[in-house]
């Protein structure tokens, strides 16, 4: 012991089996995160994938553009005839864009690489959304005619990750709906039935087209922005008091022609699941400081930025991870593809709950998943996006039991015309006029029903679950369908 060195003041020496297990783990810890080929297997229309390599954008690009050719693509017709407004006064692109020519057709990286993947070599006649006149929408009207919508995206980060997708169309589809209902309501206002009816549907078509997005915000646009538009102005057609049953019944027999709004498999099984991968890799990568920057407080229920969360990035067999991941992305799948409607309401609910079981269990401090890092890394990265899949799937409800309202206020329209006035309940309609009421997916509950002096009312209670009497301004959120007009006095 004598001829041992002097150890300075607050020193210690390391023991040689600490230096052992530090070596030990650093060898572990190479060898587990040796670069290997990571391939992915998926169910979907496309090659199997180098997860290491893949450029998931442009692997959508490319799908898209083989199942959208652009004369049957609306997208591609549309950005002939409208200027987006990224287009033209986007303060972030004004680095980048140069003004073009009177109409404010401006040239930036985003648009040359949208109008190049569609095809589309003139815009000459397009017009900002906002001056759009008649012919442009009898333009655009045949132009929802088409079959599919692919609108091209490209990524807006630097680095072009997926989290930065977008397409320049996705914010047009709003106000295109909205010059439609406000042509509807000239048309109504001068007798023009025919007409309106025309701009009805094309607006239900046109939320079809958009909800088919690759994306879940995207889609949300048709289903949920557009949808709405359309089933006001349908419920603004219904209230004409000229209307015959002639027209109710070409109106109810087009409208049949449109599918009403479903969760669509390739935003599941294409852009979710994509964007799921690609925010994988970048984590694997880049480390968890990139779900912070990417999910923000989301990913600070389950885990933090510090060392030993990290170090579980270079342990993870991330082939597993990725096969995990994929086999939650295909039992997903599974259920958004069942046709049965009230099935498969039931197997999302069940799936959700699942969801909310996983996240509790890893809050809570026995996680036995802390000690099995490849499954820990998988549940944590996917709770971080899936809450945002179920609430998706909720709008797609909400969306549908909307159509199916329009569909009950056909109805309640014919019962009208047959008999001269509104039906006191809408069991009344059951067996000659209606099948089923439709149920308030918020509560579970048939929807509520109103008849007033000059009209009637069919509603929900919206997000709040509660029933505010059939109104939704003030704070009031009820998802309202009138037919005529509202006498009431407002409590």
């Amino acid at each position: 012991m004598a001829n041992l060195p002097a150890v300075p003041e607050g020193c210690y020496p390391v023991k040689r089996n600490t230096k052992l297990a530090v070596l030990l783990f650093a060898i572990y810890a190479v060898l587990a995160h040796w670069p290997r080929p990571l391939r992915v297997s998926i169910r979907a229309d496309v090659a199997e994938l180098d997860f290491a390599t893949t450029d998931f954008l442009a692997e959508i690009n490319q799908l898209g553009l083989r199942r959208a050719p652009s004369d049957d693509n609306l997208a591609a017709g549309l950005y002939e005839v409208i200027i987006p407004s990224h287009w033209w006064n986007d303060p972030a692109y004004s680095l980048q864009t140069d003004m073009a020519d009177e109409n404010h057709t401006v040239t930036n990286p985003y648009r040359t690489a949208t109008l190049t993947g569609l095809g589309i070599e003139n815009t000459d006649r397009a017009k900002r959304v906002d001056a759009l006149q008649s012919k442009e929408l009898d333009e655009i009207q045949r132009l929802c005619e088409r079959n599919h919508f692919f609108p091209y995206y490209f990524s807006v980060r630097p680095n072009g990750d997926m989290w930065g997708a977008e397409n320049d169309l996705s914010r047009e589809g709003v106000p295109i709906a909205k010059a439609y209902l406000a042509r509807v309501h000239r048309s109504l206002a001068e007798g023009r039935l025919v007409d309106a009816r025309r701009d009805v549907l094309t607006v239900f078509r046109l939320g079809r087209h958009f909800s088919q997005a690759y994306f879940d915000a995207e889609a949300l646009v048709g289903a949920k922005a557009v949808h709405a538009v359309a089933c006001q102005a349908a419920t603004a057609w219904l209230s004409h008091p000229d209307i015959t049953a002639d027209d109710l019944r070409e109106f109810r027999r087009r409208l049949a022609e449109i599918p009403p709004p479903r969760i669509p498999v390739i935003t599941s099984d294409i852009g979710g699941r994509f964007f799921m991968l690609d925010f994988f890799r970048e984590t694997q990568r880049r480390g968890l400081a990139y779900s912070r920057q990417t999910v923000g407080s989301r990913s600070r229920r389950f885990f933090s930025e510090t060392l030993f969360p990290n170090l579980f990035l270079c342990l993870v067999d991330w082939n597993e991870v990725v096969r995990l991941m994929n086999a939650r992305w295909d039992k997903w799948v599974e259920i958004v593809r069942i046709e049965d409607a009230t099935l498969r309401r039931a197997r999302i609910e069940e799936f959700g709950r699942e969801l909310s079981g996983e996240i509790e269990r890893m809050r809570s401090p026995g996680n036995e998943d802390m000690f099995q890092s490849t499954a820990s890394i998988e549940r944590s990265l996917s709770m971080t996006l899936w809450p945002a899949s179920t609430s998706f799937a909720k709008a797609f409800q909400r969306a549908h039991m909307s159509r199916e309202s329009v569909e009950t206020c056909i109805a309640i329209k014919k019962f009208q015309l047959d008999t001269g006035e509104f039906p006191e309940s809408l069991n009344v309609l059951l067996g000659g006029y209606l099948e089923t009421i439709p149920k308030d997916v918020d509560v579970d509950e048939p929807l509520r029903y109103l008849r007033m002096k000059n009209g009637v009312l069919l509603y929900g209670v919206g997000h709040s679950k509660t029933d505010h009497g059939g109104r939704n301004d003030n704070g009031r959120d009820d998802q309202i369908f009138l037919i005529g007009s509202d006498d009431r006095p407002d409590p």
